[in-house]
This record gives structure tokens, sequence and C-alpha cells, in this order.
């Protein structure tokens, strides 16, 4: 968002200037605005009218209705870059060779024991329409940094189809994590990821490993009650918000695409009986990793419940720590007397706590760790 012409409001309203632009209205048959840059207006909510230039160059891409003609150029070698992209990235996926996998593939769903994750396969959606990109977050993996402004419809669909997860791309291997956790201060034992699918690790030129996932690709053996689809309206919100609190300087996951499709779910808007047909979407998400507190928790036992795989603490939490600390924080390991789980949860209480600090400065707050 660039400062000529800006009307800058100073950001002393905290997390409200940010609620405020996600409160944009949506039309049902996709979205119709946008959010620029954050990264250039750093501590201010600039108003502005865009037109369809300036919106073109938003670091978060402009958000196209299904029914809007491809502002793309024609087809071409270049106009293809992405897709190409896609289809030779090289996976390395290391949760699959150091974790252990439950042996059923996909399944009912489960209790799952001795096991961090199961693999699993998305659901098809119907007519999926790529809906937004984030050129930043798509470089994170060493793709073409491109809005879909700069690429034609033909490409979009085919974009589409493989950030739906419709099409599985070479070297995928789509797993859900088993994790547990608390629910409203009590011990809720197994929850894991019900609409969520990690699809592979990618390591770019400069040795980064970035973990994609898919959130609302479908049922997982954790998906208890729900049906593992997510609708447009709360997609809308983690793609703008996660893509905020990073402009902001917050760590957080990032938001690479938002793929909306004509298949639909019921939900209660409300929580007291106001059921709506809603679109489904999928949400392409990109993080260093997703291993989460209750990842930890899979062998607690308490009042309240027992954990899928109590008794197992040697076979799964062993590897689980040494994963994560070669994973996330190698250095960790080289603590003296063999102190290297202390060290570990030292530096993740440090870290968390920064991070949740971030969090009040900005007044946003997050009901789950």
């Amino acid at each position: 968002m660039g400062r000529q012409g800006c009307q800058p409001t100073q950001y002393n309203m905290g997390f409200l200037g940010v609620a405020a632009l996600l409160c944009v209205p949506l039309t049902t048959s996709g979205l119709v605005h946008t959010v620029g840059s954050w990264g250039s207006c750093t501590g201010v909510v600039c108003r502005r009218r865009w037109n369809g230039e300036r919106r073109a160059r938003s670091n978060i891409a402009v958000a196209l209705s299904p029914s809007t003609p491809s502002r793309g150029t024609s087809s071409s070698d270049d106009d293809w870059d992405v897709v190409s992209a896609l289809e030779n990235m090289r996976f390395d996926n290391s949760a699959l060779r150091e974790l252990k996998a439950d042996p059923v593939h996909g399944g009912p769903v489960r209790r799952v024991r001795g096991a961090h994750l199961a693999r699993v396969d998305p659901s098809p959606l119907k007519s999926p329409t790529l809906a937004a990109l984030s050129p930043e977050a798509m470089a994170l993996i060493g793709l073409p940094a491109k809005t879909i402004a700069d690429i034609d419809g033909a490409q979009q669909r085919a974009l589409a189809e493989i950030l739906s997860g419709n099409r599985i791309l070479p070297g995928s291997e789509p797993f859900a994590a088993c994790y547990c956790g608390h629910q409203f201060g009590i011990f809720a034992g197994q929850l894991g990821d019900g609409a969520v699918m990690s699809i592979g690790e990618v390591v770019n030129d400069q040795g980064q490993r970035w973990e994609l996932q898919l959130k609302g690709a479908g049922l997982t053996p954790f998906s208890r009650m729900a049906d593992g689809r997510k609708v447009l309206r709360s997609s809308v919100r983690e793609y703008l918000c996660s893509e905020a609190m990073h402009h902001l300087g917050i760590p957080t996951t990032r938001a690479l695409a938002l793929v909306v499709s004509d298949s639909r779910v019921t939900r209660d808007l409300t929580s007291v009986g106001q059921l709506r047909d809603e679109k489904c979407a999928v949400l392409v998400r990109v993080a260093e990793g997703f291993l989460r507190f209750g990842s930890f928790e899979v062998c607690l036992v308490s009042d309240s419940a027992t954990a899928p795989s109590a008794g197992l603490e040697k076979q799964v939490l062993a590897p689980l720590l040494s994963y994560a600390i070669g994973r996330h924080m190698p250095s960790a390991g080289m603590a003296r007397d063999g102190a290297t789980g202390a060290e570990f949860l030292k530096r993740v209480a440090q870290k968390t706590a920064a991070l949740v600090a971030a969090w009040q400065a900005v007044g946003f707050v997050h009901g789950v760790l």
C-alpha cells in the first residue's frame, strides 16, 4: 500500500484496525475486495480507493469473482511457469521418514494409537476456482511470485485443481497429524487434524524447509463429528488475518492461496439453529512446521480423558522430541549433561511468551495455542 494519497490513521486501536478490514462485504460468487500491502504502510491503516492496476500489484493478491473474466494475458510459455513449477517441485517429507504413521491409510474416524500421523487422501471438490494468491508466500517455496491477474484462465483452473487437493502432485504424501489438547480448561484427549492435511515439505533455494497444508480438504481419522470442510467465510478471515499478522511483524503461518468451490455444507452461523448452506473452500497454508503442544500430549493420562498412546511414551514421545529438536531447534541438542529436553522446553516457553506478547500488543486473542 503506497503512502502517496493516503490519509493515515495512527494504529492506536490495536487489532481493531485489522478487524475492520476483515469485515468487507462478500458476494456469494466469490471475493470482490482486496487488501493492499501491509509491509509498506507499517503502523497505519490507510484509506484509499484502489483501481485495477494498483490491485494487481498488491502483496495480497486480487481476489476475483468466479464469474469475472480473467485479466491475465494470453497464453504463452511464461504463463505456465507456475503450474510447471508446482508439478516439478521436489518434496522432501521428513515427517513421514522420521515419525510413526498409522498402518491404516485413511479409513474411518477412530483413535489412532502408537502413531504421530495418518496418511489420508483429499476429498474432491466440485468446480474449484482460484480466488486468491499471495505472491510472497508463493516465493517462500520457490514458486513464481504472481497474482491472479498475471495468469490466464487455463492456468487458474489448473492451479485450482492442484491447490484444492483434487489433483495430487508428484512426491506429495498427504497426512493428518494426531494430537491431543485441552478444551475449556479440561484435557479432551485425542483431537487431531480434523479438516487439515499436510501435503508435504519443500526445501527452497535458500535451504529453508516449508510445510504445505490444505485446510478444508475433507475427512480424516480425526474429523470426529465434523465433515472435514471449511467454508468461504472462515477461510477468508484466516487468509487475510495471517497475511496481515506477517506484515505487522508477528510470527504466523502464511496463506498461499484460497480456493472456492461449488460444493456446499450446512453451517449454523450463530450457534442458535440458523442453518445455511455455504460454499466450501480450501485454504493453502505454509509454515516451517505444524507441530503443536498437543503433539506432545498423545500419551497423557488425566481424570477427564486418556490420550490414545498412553503407555507408549518411549515409542512415541522419544522420536517426536528428537524430530522436533532436529527440525526446529537443532542447537538445543547441544545442551550439556543430557539436558536436551529441558533446553528445548525452555526455548519453546521463551518463544511462546514472545509470540503471545506480540499478539497482545495488537489486541489479538487466540483461544488455542
